[in-house]
């Protein structure tokens, strides 16, 4: 096993018995690259139950980025997007100084019953671009670029890799990638180790991968740092879902989507094999489907970062600053919409 932070994220209840898995950010591991924030939901059964809506909130000093495996969202926010992502696209939303914005069930689909699988994730604004003007990007899943070999399919999200680049703006040196695996399929990232960032992770958000012959659960962060030499010779390999898992589970997390108060734990395992990394994964033989998993990372933060309820900045006074605003209504809004979320009654 190289060394890695393995971080086993805790469960929590959104509302309405809306469960989540948070990962970023944790006790051991706060950031991977520019990613601060990592929420798994589902697989689960939605009903399109109003309950499960995200009501209005505002952000500063980040992107989020949406990604579902199954399932559809309906994203609104105060610059008047209005973009409903479905399974592979893309929403990559950039708060700068100030955005609001809501995630509700597309109308057609109340009352209905349909899956939802998918990741949250928060990115940090490189300091020089964090009171940049708010926007937001949609790119469809048909826009985004694949890179194919034997058994194995890659799809590059945001940045730059294999000589692909996602139509994403998003800072310079950040990567979020798409794998696909067919049973019993491998693949050698070291024709890529260039293009690997300072940090990186790997999740796999439903089966298990073996990490150099270990097993290493589904739903289960591996931080592995390039700049340390772990990646150079990385294999992915295809395997089993059967045996037991090896690592330490770490401990738990708290919070919700609408805010990070609390964080997740992780815990490092070293190894003497540093410059080798594998996964191995497989599906039932009776039942040959292909294996998820996403690689995230990019340059190291520029510096600390404060984080609280929806809000992140480099400085805390921002923050109390964000906090001020909300309480007070000076945020812009999300047209035709008046219900919000409100400011958490402890303050930062």
């Amino acid at each position: 096993m190289p060394a890695a932070r393995i971080i086993h994220g805790h469960e929590k209840d959104l509302g309405g018995g809306f469960k989540v898995s948070r990962l970023l950010p944790a006790v051991a591991q706060r950031s991977v690259g520019p990613f601060i924030f990592m929420d798994h939901f589902g697989p689960t059964t939605s009903h399109g139950d109003p309950a499960h809506d995200v009501r209005p909130h505002p952000h500063i000093g980040l992107s989020t980025v949406s990604y579902l495996f199954e399932g559809a969202l309906l994203h609104h926010d105060s610059t008047g997007a209005r973009q409903e992502i479905r399974p592979g696209d893309i929403n990559w939303m950039t708060a700068g100084k100030g955005i609001v914005h809501s995630e509700r069930a597309p109308e057609q689909r109340r009352g209905t019953a349909y899956a939802m699988h998918g990741l949250q994730l928060w990115c940090a604004l490189p300091r020089d671009e964090e009171e940049c003007d708010p926007a937001f990007q949609h790119v469809a899943a048909a826009d985004l670029p694949v890179l194919e070999r034997p058994g194995v399919r890659i799809r590059v999200l945001v940045g730059q890799f294999g000589g692909l680049r996602s139509p994403v703006r998003a800072s310079a040196g950040t990567l979020y990638l798409h794998l696909s695996l067919d049973p019993g399929a491998s693949l050698t990232l070291s024709d890529w180790s260039s293009e690997l960032p300072e940090e990186w992770a790997i999740y796999a958000p439903s089966q298990e991968l073996l990490l150099d012959g270990e097993p290493l659960p589904a739903r289960h962060l591996a931080v592995l740092r390039s700049a340390q030499g772990s990646p150079a010779g990385a294999i992915l390999q295809a395997e089993g879902p059967q045996g037991d898992a090896t690592l330490t589970d770490g401990g738990q997390a708290s919070g919700s989507h609408a805010g990070a108060t609390q964080e997740s734990q992780g815990q490092a395992r070293p190894s003497s094999q540093a410059a080798r990394v594998a996964f191995e994964l497989s599906a039932p033989p009776w039942e040959p489907e292909p294996t998820e998993l996403v690689l995230l990372g990019g340059k190291r933060l520029d510096g600390h970062r404060h984080l609280w309820w929806n809000f992140v900045s480099s400085r805390k006074e921002r923050v109390e600053q964000a906090a001020k605003d909300w309480a007070e209504g000076r945020f812009p809004k999300v047209p035709g919409e008046d219900d919000f979320i409100p400011l958490p009654a402890t303050r930062p």
